[in-house]
């Protein structure tokens, strides 16, 4: 009998995280990136300044994976947001 440890990482097994995690993970990247445009939107800070303002230590990661999760660098927020505001 093997046993499973998932507690938000690989588990002993060398599978994926558990369901749970993945939610987990979800629920604080919309956290984070929700706050990263505020702070975006404010006017007040550059990439980098937010960028560690939200949690992360890197500039360059932070940006592919706002990319990623928002569907535009965070340069390019603010012209995104625009575009699709105007389309709907």
């Amino acid at each position: 009998m093997q046993l499973r440890a998932d507690w938000g990482g690989v588990d002993e097994l060398g599978g994926a995280p558990s369901a749970a995690g993945d939610v987990m993970q979800d629920f604080v990247k919309k956290i984070k990136f929700g706050k990263a445009c505020e702070l975006i939107e404010s006017g007040k800070y550059n990439i980098s300044d937010i960028s560690t303002m939200v949690g992360f230590s890197s500039s360059s990661y932070f940006s592919s994976a706002f990319k990623k999760y928002v569907g535009c660098l965070p340069s390019e927020y603010l012209d995104f947001k625009n575009s699709k505001q105007l389309k709907a």
